[in-house]
């Protein structure tokens, strides 16, 4: 390990660890991610065990996926445009069956955020309640 590949303090990832992370985040595996920014694949394989890499890790991932989701609510109101626009439609299948499974996914991660935050609000009252 060389002094590049150090945090400078206990809560900072290196500027490697982030390009690992990215590159990880952009779909190479361990090894051509590992490749991609210079470091061997056994450094690899201990930095996924870090847990300040791993909730780096994660949180890049959520970020990722969080960004996705919103692609997909910004399409909500198109989807429901093409549903209004075709129910006298003579053959909108294709159209109706896209829009069906944009409002569906939709509705599916709203319910999700709603869990997220119950759970989130019980986690807290959890803990308020051991002190």
């Amino acid at each position: 390990m060389t002094a590049n590949d150090s945090p400078t303090e206990e809560s900072e990832l290196t500027p490697k660890q982030e390009q690992f992370i990215a590159a990880l985040i952009a779909g190479n595996s361990i090894v051509v991610a590992a490749k991609a920014v210079g470091i061997g694949e056994k450094t690899a394989h201990r930095w996924l065990k870090q847990p300040l890499f791993q909730d780096a890790y994660k949180a890049a991932k959520q970020w990722v996926y969080d960004e996705a989701l919103e692609g997909l609510r910004d399409g909500t109101t198109e989807a429901i445009d093409t549903l209004k626009s075709n129910l006298k439609a003579l053959e909108p299948a294709v159209q109706v069956r896209a829009a069906h499974i944009s409002l569906t996914q939709s509705i599916q991660v709203h319910k999700i955020e709603v869990l997220e935050q119950r759970i989130q609000e019980l986690e807290e009252a959890l803990k308020a309640s051991r002190v």
